[in-house]
């Protein structure tokens, strides 16, 4: 294939293959690389495509040169007041030979610049390109908009939750001191109504701080830093099981730890993978109305793993996919009485992607589960 004409039997094939698959997609990250595979197929190593919605963003076959943001600005600049279609454009920089203009309803998507103009027969080549093109780019543009409406929804509800634990703590405090006043005046039905009361206020203030750590958690719109120290996972997971013994007894439920020797010492962020370890035991305890709750921390040839394994109901295939999701929770009506925010494995996933590591779970409906969470060593330090 030379550089001014397209390969017409091969072309074709493979944008229609991509075109086929384009309908399918829903990742962001699946139409860029889609993108870029259309760009290598452009006629001319040096044909370029700019997209609208980020005057940044240049995709180019390999190989070729990425122009500046002011070259950017003028092409589109160039491009807006046109009607869709091919323009000549001898004025632009780098004086390409042939401008394609990509539009939808919406308006302008972009150019594609090619320095080169394709041979005649190539027509139905450059047809589907650009149809392909302009999809893609209709895609991208979408996902850009879905993003950033996700992104200030979380930033919204981080903000809220934020603003309201002050006022909470305040009022915390204040039933507090009437709780005590109360107390020692005697006037014990008072006293109990208030000791309600306050039971309310630290579950709406554990709520309010569930929501807010998996918001500033969130690898995606987070904005959290890691505080790494040295971490010693058996002291953690031993204080982990020593609070929350106390809830398991009360349903009759066995909670045991199992530890290798020699762990290393992880550089970690202790506050982050301690929240994310009691959430697995505490999770494990509250879903789980008879048998034992198996928590195991092994050394591995590459990093830490800590599994906690139950004898609850089990997970479907559709909860196993969708459990570490934020906000989802699993449909069972076993456990409709407990109270929750479908955030607890939201953050556990958040502290592995956080660490470099990942979390999982296998499940088997009325078989019970093994939630794991690995670490990599390679911010170990041994001991």
């Amino acid at each position: 294939m030379s550089d001014s004409t397209f390969a017409l039997p091969q072309t074709l094939t493979v944008l229609r293959d991509l075109l086929e698959r384009l309908a399918a997609l829903s990742s962001f990250d699946g139409v860029r690389l889609l993108v870029e595979r259309v760009a290598a197929l452009t006629p001319a190593h040096t044909a370029t495509l700019y997209l609208v919605q980020d005057l940044t963003r240049v995709i180019t076959p390999a190989g070729a040169q990425t122009t500046d943001e002011k070259h950017v600005a003028e092409v589109i600049g160039w491009a807006e007041p046109r009607p869709t279609g091919t323009h000549d454009s001898p004025t632009l920089p780098n004086a390409p030979a042939r401008a394609e203009v990509l539009r939808d309803t919406g308006g302008l998507l972009g150019v594609l610049l090619l320095p080169t103009p394709p041979a005649p027969e190539a027509d139905e080549s450059v047809a589907l390109l650009l149809g392909l093109l302009t999809q893609i780019a209709a895609k991208l543009r979408a996902e850009d908009a879905r993003a950033r409406y996700i992104h200030n929804q979380d930033q919204f509800v981080t903000d809220f939750v934020h603003d309201l634990r002050t006022p909470m703590t305040v009022v915390k405090s204040t039933a507090d001191v009437v709780e005590t006043a109360l107390a020692q005046s005697g006037d014990t039905g008072y006293s109990k109504m208030l000791k309600r009361i306050m039971g309310n206020i630290d579950a709406i203030s554990d709520l309010l701080e569930h929501v807010f750590v998996a918001g500033v958690y969130d690898p995606d719109t987070g904005r959290y830093t890691l505080m790494r120290e040295p971490v010693d996972l058996e002291t953690i997971v031993s204080s982990i099981i020593k609070n929350l013994t106390a809830s398991a007894q009360k349903k009759g439920l066995q909670l045991s730890a199992s530890i290798d020797s020699g762990l290393p010492i992880l550089s970690a962020d202790k506050s982050m993978l301690s929240r994310a370890v009691t959430n697995l035991v505490d999770n494990a305890v509250k879903y789980t109305n008879e048998g034992e709750v198996a928590v195991r921390v092994q050394r591995m040839s590459d990093g830490v793993l800590i599994s906690v394994r139950d004898t609850g109901v089990g997970l479907g295939e559709e909860a196993k996919r969708r459990v570490f999701e934020k906000f989802f929770r699993a449909n069972n009506l076993r456990h409709s009485n407990i109270k929750g925010t479908g955030l607890g494995l939201f953050i556990v996933h958040s502290a592995a992607v956080h660490h470099g590591g990942r979390a999982w779970v296998e499940s088997e409906p009325d078989k019970g589960s093994t939630f794991f969470l690995s670490l990599p060593l390679r911010h170990a330090a041994e001991s």
